[in-house]
């Protein structure tokens, strides 16, 4: 699927969705071969307004691409690639599903009648095809057009470095950092906020008449990085100074994020407590903070306008009840936005995106009644020596009025092949993948239910594919790189008698980015095995990237060379069958053999090569 967003119909496209006032037009079929695929939903009779998702398999997870209501004749259509797509339709919370392959059928149709509330609990293996890549508007640039593309591209890296240089004030930012009791945590965040500088840097010294200053530093911890950039220093003083007398009503771990921070969820950050505290009169003000159940019931009253609804932006809690407007997602937000104003701690639960206050030293969930005793309950997975990436090969999801919902569970730790989870009672779905060179997966399903009791044992697998559908046996000639002392050595000597993966990187550019970023992220796995990482760069200046300097402080064995691409890499990359001019390009090298090659940046590459590796 590849879309775009439209404000206005537009004429001769798509409209496969609308979000609210947004329309969501296909534009698939100016980028890859596709057809037009229908899905039909009948109970003896068609069955119209059932909300038909098209989903795929990324990241371990049914991810919609579009959402089409069935028509009067139950039918709901779009155009697609050739490959799987997983069909859940839902109406009236119950739903059915199936998985397609739209390579070989056009349509499918879907019996209603045996829709379900929840599924029985069961395990199911299943295949996720990709569609095969496609050269269409493939454009191949000639020496000189390739030599005029690096030349802007460095010309604007350059100048955006050039303008960068201003922002972060050393001398300023160490004098500020001198007077904290962790200086480095200080001027860490200062150079995060990057081109905000003055604004954190205003915020840290501005005294509040606290005696001492490391509350401000707490406060700002308690921030999302990407906060650093753009939240500005009255916002800050707002709710810092507004939340003060709460100070000793909890320890700091609860204060700090859960009455202090301004952030609930991916919100606008505004300075909203004194708005608050004069919509809220004091009766009550004083019932909420005796019940903080009753917010629940205060904010539940803000009703959600589907037409001008737009799922990427959350009111803030000022405009939610200046309008009275608010999606299920704001309201969440403004009922931690009031209990916080009013010294309730409070958040939204990151794992399953409920909204709960704190009584009694735990939190509670505020939309139900239900004792946490004996909701929740202890789901222990066994995972064996798998090593797993959350929202990689493994997710978990709960079924909520006839959809599932990821869990958010990227901060939990296996440990010793078992993780133990706090869980409500339910339906949950658990899905392993492991995903092929060609793009497509091995998957395995876990269905099950949580129902009262101590607690459940799970063991989840990931699926083994052959070590022939996953690499190549490709004889090519040794390469010569340079080290840093500009001597020339061969590849062969480079690698050495171990299994090694060479990664040409093109510095600043996204789909590099992403590539170190999973580097990075599997780097506990990486300095514990026995392969060579051999990072090559065109030359010095790719040493200044932010994120290749991550990458090497993460794997500290690493070896970087140099190396003119358009004779390394273009060369390689052609004897291993990818696209030459698509960096970055990772090659894996066995006993001088090519056996893995992948130009680009395709999801869960690392995790493949690990798996690779770890099965010659």
């Amino acid at each position: 699927m590849v879309d775009t967003k439209a404000y206005l119909p537009v004429a001769g496209e798509e409209v496969i969705s609308q979000s609210g006032q947004t329309l969501i037009l296909n534009e698939l079929s100016r980028y890859a071969p596709s057809l037009y695929f229908n899905v039909n939903v009948k109970d003896i009779a068609p069955v119209a307004g059932v909300t038909v998702h098209f989903e795929m398999l990324n990241g371990s997870e049914f991810f919609p691409i579009a959402s089409i209501i069935t028509d009067e004749e139950g039918n709901a259509g779009l155009t697609l690639g050739f490959g799987s797509i997983h069909i859940h339709a839902v109406k009236d919370n119950r739903f059915v599903e199936a998985i397609v392959d739209t390579s070989e059928t056009a349509s499918v149709t879907l019996d209603f009648s045996k829709a379900l509330l929840s599924e029985p609990e069961y395990e199911q293996d299943f295949d996720f095809k990709a569609p095969k890549d496609s050269m269409r508007n493939n454009v191949r640039l000639t020496e000189e057009q390739r030599q005029q593309r690096s030349l802007v591209i460095n010309s604007a890296e350059q100048k955006r470095k050039e303008y960068a240089k201003g922002f972060y004030q050393e001398e300023r930012a160490k004098e500020l950092a001198a007077q904290f009791n962790s200086p480095q945590e200080v001027e860490n965040i200062l150079k995060a906020a990057e081109g905000n500088f003055h604004e954190i840097y205003e915020f840290l010294s501005t005294d509040f008449g606290t005696g001492e200053n490391e509350l401000q530093l707490q406060m700002l911890k308690s921030l999302m990085q990407k906060d650093y950039r753009d939240i500005r220093c009255e916002v800050l003083a707002d709710h810092f100074e507004k939340s003060l007398k709460y100070q000793n009503d909890y320890s700091s771990e609860i204060f700090v994020p859960y009455i202090m921070c301004p952030r609930a969820y991916y919100e606008e950050l505004t300075a909203y407590r004194e708005f608050i505290l004069s919509n809220i009169d004091m009766q009550d003000a004083r019932l909420f903070r005796e019940e903080p159940k009753k917010v629940w019931e205060y904010v539940s009253k803000f009703q959600p306008d589907s037409g001008r609804d737009n799922e990427r932006l959350i009111g803030t809690p000022e405009g939610i009840i200046r309008s009275g407007i608010a999606s299920l997602k704001g309201i969440k937000v403004l009922f931690v936005a009031i209990c916080r104003t009013l010294g309730i701690p409070a958040r939204i639960n990151p794992v399953d995106m409920t909204a709960q206050y704190y009584e009694n030293g735990r939190f509670i969930n505020a939309g139900d009644n239900c004792d946490e005793n004996k909701c929740n309950v202890r789901l222990i997975l066994n995972g064996g020596e798998e090593k797993w990436f959350y929202r990689n090969n493994w997710t978990m999801a709960v079924l909520k009025e006839g959809m599932y919902q990821t869990l958010e569970l990227s901060d939990y730790t296996w440990k010793d092949g078992r993780m133990e989870l706090s869980l409500r009672l339910g339906s949950y779905r658990l899905i392993t993948s492991n995903r092929t060179p060609s793009g497509s997966q091995l998957a395995k399903k876990y269905c099950f239910s949580l129902d009262s009791g101590e607690k459940k044992h799970l063991s989840m697998w990931l699926r083994e594919a052959d070590i022939s559908d996953l690499t190549m046996d490709i004889a090519f000639t040794p390469f010569k790189l340079s080290d840093g002392n500009d001597e020339e050595i061969s590849s062969e000597i480079v690698s050495g008698d171990k299994p090694a993966i060479f990664v040409w990187l093109e510095e600043g550019h996204e789909p590099t980015e992403h590539v170190l970023n999973e580097f990075i992220q599997a780097q506990d796995v990486l300095n514990k095995t026995n392969f060579k990482i051999i990072f090559i760069i065109r030359n010095h200046d790719a040493l200044s990237s932010d994120t290749f300097k991550k990458a090497r402080m993460a794997l500290p064995d690493a070896e970087v060379y140099y190396s003119d691409f358009s004779d390394t890499a273009v060369t390689m990359a052609r004897r291993m069958y990818v696209d030459p001019e698509n960096l970055p390009l990772t090659v894996i090298v066995n006993e001088g053999r090519g056996i893995y090659a992948c130009s680009g940046y395709n999801v869960g590459i690392v995790g493949l090569i690990i798996k690779i590796l770890n099965l010659l």
